[in-house]
Order: C-alpha cells, then sequence, then structure tokens
C-alpha cells in the first residue's frame, strides 16, 4: 500500500529522467540481443563478441538499475531536486555493489548455496546507502548492515527476490512470445519495454517500503 501511494506521484515527479534511462535502457537491451544473435546464426564466437555483450550487461545492472533505486529512494522520501549529494549517493551505491558482486561470486565459485545465500544477505545494500545517515558519516558498513536486517528474513526475502524477478521475464515472454528483437517485432517489444519499465520501478518503491519496514523490525543498532 505505501509503495502504491507513492507511485504515481514518482512517475510525474521524474518522468523525464525515467524517459531518458528508458530509453537508454531499451538501446542497451537491443544492443544485447543483436550481439547474442550473432551466435544463433553461427557466427565466430570471438572474445570481443564476448566482452562486449558483458559489458553491455553490467552498465545495465549497475549504472542504470542503480539510476532507477535512486530516483526512486527520493520520491519515497519526497525528495524532488537532484543534487550533488545524489551524486555521491550514486557512486557508493555502485561502489558497494561492486563489493557484494565480488563476495557474491566467490560464493558461488564454493557452491550455489553460499553465493545465493549472500545474494540475499546483501540484498539490502543499495538501500542502506541510500537511507541510513550513518552510512554517509562513514560510521556504518553497508555489507553488514545488510546483512543484520536480512537476518532470519532468508526464505521471505529470498521469495520476495525471486518472484518480482518472475514477473517482469513471464511479462516479456507473454506480449513478445519469447522474441526480444524490436526489428523481428517491433510494437510487442515496445509494449513489453514499457510494461517492464514500469513494474520495476513499482517494485523500487515496493522494496524502499520493505527495507524501511524491515529496518525497524529489526530493532537492531547498526554500528
Amino acid at each position: 500500500q505505501e509503495a502504491t501511494k507513492h507511485y504515481l506521484r514518482f512517475l510525474q515527479t521524474y518522468n523525464k529522467e525515467i524517459i531518458a534511462l528508458f530509453i537508454v535502457q531499451l538501446v542497451i537491451d537491443q544492443s544485447v540481443e543483436h550481439l547474442s544473435s550473432q551466435f544463433k546464426s553461427g557466427a565466430n564466437q570471438t572474445v570481443a563478441l564476448i566482452v562486449c555483450i558483458i559489458l553491455l550487461s553490467l552498465f545495465s545492472e549497475f549504472f542504470l538499475n542503480n539510476a532507477f533505486l535512486l530516483l526512486a529512494s527520493k520520491s519515497f522520501r519526497g525528495s524532488k531536486d537532484l543534487g550533488p549529494k545524489d551524486i555521491d549517493s550514486y557512486s557508493q551505491m555502485i561502489f558497494e555493489e561492486i563489493r557484494v558482486a565480488g563476495k557474491v561470486l566467490m560464493g558461488f565459485l564454493l557452491l550455489i548455496f553460499p553465493g545465493f545465500n549472500r545474494l540475499v544477505d546483501y540484498a539490502w545494500v543499495p538501500f542502506v546507502v541510500l537511507f541510513e545517515d550513518e552510512y554517509q558519516e562513514g560510521k556504518l558498513d553497508a555489507l553488514k548492515a545488510s546483512r543484520f536486517i536480512a537476518r532470519g528474513h532468508f526464505w521471505f526475502l529470498s521469495t520476495i527476490l525471486t518472484l518480482t524477478a518472475v514477473v517482469s521475464f513471464v511479462a516479456d515472454y507473454l506480449i513478445t512470445d519469447g522474441e526480444s528483437s524490436i526489428f523481428v517485432k517491433r510494437l510487442p517489444v515496445l509494449i513489453s519495454a514499457v510494461i517492464c519499465i514500469l513494474i520495476n520501478l513499482y517494485f523500487k518503491l515496493f522494496y524502499c517500503a520493505l527495507y524501511r519496514h524491515s529496518r525497524e523490525r529489526s530493532q537492531v543498532e547498526l554500528e
């Protein structure tokens, strides 16, 4: 309910930023789809092609996803204008998520479950960066704080994370019938992209509300 209340205000307040990020997201997704299709057509799997796909995917995950989350968090808190402090928060999110990626990767290299367990434990890291004053003051480690807040809620969090990931995937598949190239199915792919970005933005607000609720329930003094 809290996320729903903020949703329309979020779209109205940051409509220009959302549209700009949506266009960049669409271009990157279609670039990845085009490059990936080269494998299907029998082209040689060159190192350069693989590197391009990885870099584009990482850019989308780290930079665009966090940009959407930053806007969602500001709307959730009732803020409107973007300033230097937001740029600092954005760069801090990137840094902390790179730390998370390293630890999660190490977990997956050991065994599947430790990697997934770390993924759930560190799900709140960007929210700690955005919502906790102690982090901005340098008194709080984002990864440690995320583990404190997630402690005891592994199955709940893992279920929520899985469901929110599956919803966008299923919506995209049902609309496009599994075809992701805009050059093959222009209208269905565009409709799917718009619907998926709206779902994604709603989930960003949902996670903001869930983080605040989890933070209050944890009743842990973060140090």
